[in-house]
């Protein structure tokens, strides 16, 4: 069954099938003959390209388009760039205050040694100053032992 006579079975108004020539099958007369055969009564065709009607206005406003396209791709570019500039600025500040937190905790900890060494040098000089004083009564009391046996072992008319 053949296109046309399926369409004049449904169809209740005359119908015409036309088919066209295009590009793709104007070389192939094989192809027009079967198209001619399904039931078509003639071929329709255009002397500029069907549908690709390009005037100067449609140009314009391609390339308006693409220029849209293009202020957009610079804006995000744009974009990109200032928050890659902002990520750097936030890494440097971080990166300051560690740095500083660093100098602060190292400042402390120097001044806690010191602290603490100048405490152990006067603990030091405490222990030095106790052991000198218990020198210095050992020497005294070896003079007062000196002293007595000198006098118990003197004769007794000397003492007067």
């Amino acid at each position: 069954m053949t296109v046309v006579s399926e369409t004049q079975r449904k169809a209740k108004v005359d119908v015409a099938i036309w088919a066209g020539l295009v590009p793709e099958n104007a070389h192939d007369p094989a192809l027009l003959q079967g198209l001619l055969d399904q039931g078509a009564l003639g071929f329709k065709s255009f002397m500029s390209p069907a549908g690709r009607h390009t005037t100067l206005l449609t140009l314009v406003l391609k390339l308006l388009l693409l220029l849209l396209l293009l202020l957009t791709l610079m804006l995000r570019l744009l974009l990109l760039l200032l928050l890659t500039l902002m990520l750097r600025l936030l890494l440097v500040m971080l990166l300051t205050l560690l740095l500083r937190l660093c100098l602060l905790l190292l400042s402390l900890l120097l001044v806690m040694l010191l602290t603490l060494l100048l405490r152990l040098l006067l603990l030091l000089l405490l222990l030095l100053n106790i052991l000198l004083m218990v020198v210095v009564m050992v020497v005294l009391l070896l003079l007062l032992l000196t002293l007595m046996l000198r006098l118990l072992l003197l004769p007794p008319k000397l003492l007067v």
